[in-house]
């Protein structure tokens, strides 16, 4: 197994792809950091409270989106460039396979979500000064939430490779997941006959999981159980990507 995750790492770093979608996520979380702290209002969200602190610093979740693609693009790749049959010709239990990009995408979940981290912090601290806002967030408030950003980010990598496993077209997968994300998500999580249920579902569990507060008046699950229902749907999913990959034609 450290040899296959070995070589899924070799089959990233390969090409340039992870360090442009680096860049893009980058790019992203200093974007939304900033229209974070730049558009506060006063109020139950308010930059001088701790819901709204937490909603800044958990802007790490934009990179998400790219951790999301790179895994799906990790599977579907294989069949868009051919590159499938020989990977499975070599390693015959296709189970291993998967097993191994789903290890290797989730550090490099951790690893994005680290790295953007930093760039949320070098852009709200000096923000919040400038501002003259204090943060009241504690040490291990504030340690949480970079936490949980950081576990949510790396699930989605698990369910980025999971999606390619159950859809072969790249672009059908990747439309898909960024339809889900930004669209039907929030829809979901923001309309009140739906918000209840919608608090199981992978997107507003998730920002439970990352402390990202969207809005007051959308049901959310506490910390820790929306990171054990992501947790769920990430396992879930892999679980049932292996099965169709096992099963699947490849040629």
């Amino acid at each position: 197994m450290t040899a296959l995750v070995r070589a899924e790492l070799r089959k990233l770093t390969t090409t340039r792809l992870w360090l442009w979608m680096l860049v893009l996520g980058l790019a992203m979380v200093g974007g939304t950091t900033s229209a974070a702290i730049g558009f506060a209002e006063p109020g139950r969200l308010g930059l001088d409270t701790a819901p709204g602190q937490r909603t800044v610093f958990a802007q790490a979740t934009a990179t998400l989106v790219v951790v999301g693609i790179l895994g799906i693009i990790a599977v579907t790749g294989e069949f868009a460039h051919q590159t499938a049959t020989p990977t499975f010709l070599a390693t015959p239990r296709r189970g291993r396979v998967v097993v191994a990009k789903l290890v290797t995408y989730a550090v490099a979940g951790l690893g994005y979500a680290a790295a953007c981290t930093v760039v949320l912090l070098a852009v709200a601290f000096p923000w919040f000064a400038a501002k003259h806002v204090d943060i009241v967030l504690s040490g291990a408030d504030l340690a949480r939430t970079l936490g949980g950003v950081g576990i949510e980010v790396a699930l989605y990598a698990v369910l980025g490779v999971a999606v390619g496993c159950l859809m072969r077209n790249q672009i059908a997968a990747i439309v898909g997941f960024v339809v889900y994300i930004f669209v039907v998500g929030p829809i979901l999580s923001g309309v009140e006959a739906t918000s209840e249920v919608a608090q199981y579902l992978p997107y507003q569990a998730g920002n439970a999981l990352g402390r990202l507060t969207s809005s007051v008046d959308a049901a959310m699950l506490g910390q820790a159980a929306g990171g054990l229902v992501l947790l769920a749907w990430a396992l879930a999913f892999a679980t049932l990507g292996t099965r169709v990959a096992i099963r699947r034609d490849i040629t």
